[in-house]
């Protein structure tokens, strides 16, 4: 190999972040086994409490298959009675497909307790909860790559960069993200495309075929920090 060939600036190199975006209840769509499924957002399911027990935690019942994952962020408005509730996000624990109890941190460790400082809830199925899901927590770097790319894209990274790192990015503490930095150089034969090309021309034909990322939905934001 040889120095750049300038194919991604003046030192041939990239970066970027790769996130997951929120996915809320107008945005998911339930498979026929009760489990969650990423939609385009044409299915739109209103959530609504049909009881909710001042327990230690709170305890939300609603009449159908909600959707909700444990760890996902729950907000409420119109509940009349439990009107404490309205404009508070807590964090929700599946407990099953019509039930969650809830809690003041994602970690599910701080209950949200239903003693003393809440009122009865009306019984009268008011109220609206909408929700965003938890987003996948990466261990390490292998992990999140896993989760974005497929093994054929990974092979384009592998194979095409001359140097290649990887770093975990966190979202409220926690590594909900991966950004990467890669560079090219040019191969020692002129006649031969230079590992920047090589490295666009292979992704084009992979995401051509859908076959760059995995069925994740993902939101890549390029940056100028590299990594190296």
């Amino acid at each position: 190999m040889t120095n750049s060939d300038n194919t991604f600036g003046v030192h041939n190199k990239f970066s970027e972040i790769v996130s997951q975006p929120d996915i809320n209840n107008a945005s998911c769509i339930l498979g026929a086994d009760g489990s969650t499924l990423l939609g385009d957002g044409s299915t739109v399911r209103l959530v609504t409490p049909s009881s909710i027990t001042l327990n230690n935690p709170i305890r939300i019942v609603v009449a159908s298959e909600h959707g909700i994952t444990d760890s996902s962020k729950v907000t409420f408005a119109d509940v009349s009675g439990t009107t404490e509730l309205n404009g508070n996000t807590y964090y929700a624990k599946r407990i099953n497909p019509t039930t969650i109890d809830l809690y003041s941190d994602r970690a599910l460790s701080t209950t949200v307790d239903g003693g003393g400082s809440f009122t009865a809830y009306a019984d009268d199925d008011s109220g609206q909860i909408t929700f965003v899901l938890a987003k996948t927590v990466f261990a390490n770097t292998d992990a999140a790559q896993d989760f974005f790319f497929t093994s054929d894209a990974q092979a384009v990274f592998n194979e095409c960069g001359t140097t290649l790192e990887w770093e975990l990015v966190d979202d409220d503490d926690l590594a909900t993200s991966v950004k990467y930095t890669i560079a090219f150089g040019v191969a020692e034969d002129a006649n031969t495309a230079g590992w920047g090309t090589t490295f666009n021309s292979r992704k084009a034909t992979l995401v051509g075929n859908d076959g760059w990322c995995t069925s994740v939905v993902n939101l890549s934001t390029s940056s100028t920090d590299h990594l190296f």
